[in-house]
């Protein structure tokens, strides 16, 4: 009995992983955001180089999604709208370890102002992979490059400066 259920098990998870979908921003998706709304465990969303504008959200929806950069940190920029609120240019709240993101330089527009927390990245109870990253031009009042809030995220060879706060 056992067996069986095992191998059900993984016979569910070999479905799941046969299912996941590559996503292009801009050639499918326009925006690495409309992407993430569009994507299940699994997928994962490939960005090609250049500044992609708009803040980018993960949560409980887009948990074990990867984000990746096709061509890596010096020529793929994620950073949000001038003007958007609160600023910050990536959240990722309630994710697991299945969640990354990869071979981006996160930052703000030159002209944006200090937010509360968390310019360049916002971690809320979350175990993802940051990975790969340059993080720069992020400001806020508390942890201008990257704000954790609870949780145990991977930070993996990730270029700064930047500032860090863990609470």
């Amino acid at each position: 009995m056992l067996q069986i259920v095992f191998s059900l098990v993984v016979i569910a998870y070999l479905a799941d992983m046969a299912l996941a979908t590559t996503r292009l921003v801009p050639e499918q998706y326009p925006t690495i955001q409309r992407a993430m709304l569009a994507s299940t465990f699994g997928d994962v969303i490939e960005v090609a180089p250049g500044v992609h504008r708009g803040a980018v959200a993960f949560n409980a929806l887009s948990n074990g999604v990867r984000l990746v950069s096709t061509s890596g940190p010096n020529v793929t920029f994620i950073e949000p709208n001038p003007g958007q609120f609160p600023g910050t240019a990536v959240t990722l709240d309630g994710v697991g370890d299945q969640t990354s993101i990869e071979g981006f330089t996160i930052r703000q527009p030159p002209d944006m102002q200090d937010v509360g927390n968390a310019g360049g990245m916002y971690v809320q109870n979350s175990r993802c992979v940051i990975r790969g990253n340059i993080i720069e031009r992020c400001r806020a009042q508390v942890g201008g490059g990257i704000f954790v809030w609870g949780g145990a995220p991977k930070l993996q060879f990730n270029i700064r400066p930047f500032r860090l706060w863990c609470g």
